[in-house]
C-alpha cells in the first residue's frame, strides 16, 4: 500500500509501489513541482520530500497511482510543570496553573525529564492513520 508518514519533525516520507525507470521520482516532481528534488533514503525504503508538499501529496496521489494510500500524522503534546508546583503545598492543588494540571503539585516530584532545576516536562507521542481513497 502507497504510504504517506509525517513524523513529529523532519521530511514527509512516501512509500509508493515499485515502478521501474524512475516513474516515482517524477510522478512526486509532478505532484510536488518541478524544483522538488525527491531523496530516495535507502534506509528507510521511501522517498523524502518537504513537509509543505503535504496537502497536494494527499490530495492528488491516489488518483495518480488509482489506489488507495495510508497517510499516518505523527503528533506530540508536552506537559510542563516548574519547581514551584511540585515544591507547593498539596492542599492549594486545586489552584494549580501549570499544565500537569495539579498532577505534581506539592508532590516534591518533577515530571520524568528535568530540563532545568526549575522546569520538568513530559511528553506523549500519538501516531493517527488514515485511509484516503482515489475519486471516482
Amino acid at each position: 500500500m502507497a504510504q504517506i508518514v509525517r513524523p513529529v519533525q523532519g521530511k514527509l516520507q512516501v512509500r509508493l509501489p515499485y515502478r521501474p525507470s524512475g516513474k516515482n521520482y517524477g510522478l512526486l516532481k509532478d505532484i510536488c513541482g518541478e524544483r522538488t528534488r525527491p531523496a530516495w533514503n535507502r534506509d528507510r525504503g521511501c522517498f523524502e520530500v518537504a513537509r509543505e508538499h503535504l496537502v497536494k501529496l494527499i490530495d492528488q496521489l491516489p488518483d495518480a497511482i488509482g489506489r488507495p494510500i495510508e497517510v499516518v500524522l505523527h503528533g506530540a503534546t508536552q506537559t510542563k510543570c516548574v519547581s514551584a508546583c511540585w515544591a507547593a503545598n498539596p492542599e492549594t492543588r486545586w489552584e494549580c496553573v501549570c499544565s500537569c494540571a495539579g498532577s505534581k503539585h506539592g508532590t516534591g516530584n518533577p515530571l520524568p525529564t528535568e530540563i532545568s532545576s526549575e522546569l520538568s516536562v513530559e511528553t506523549e507521542y500519538t501516531a493517527e492513520k488514515y485511509q484516503v481513497h482515489p475519486t471516482d
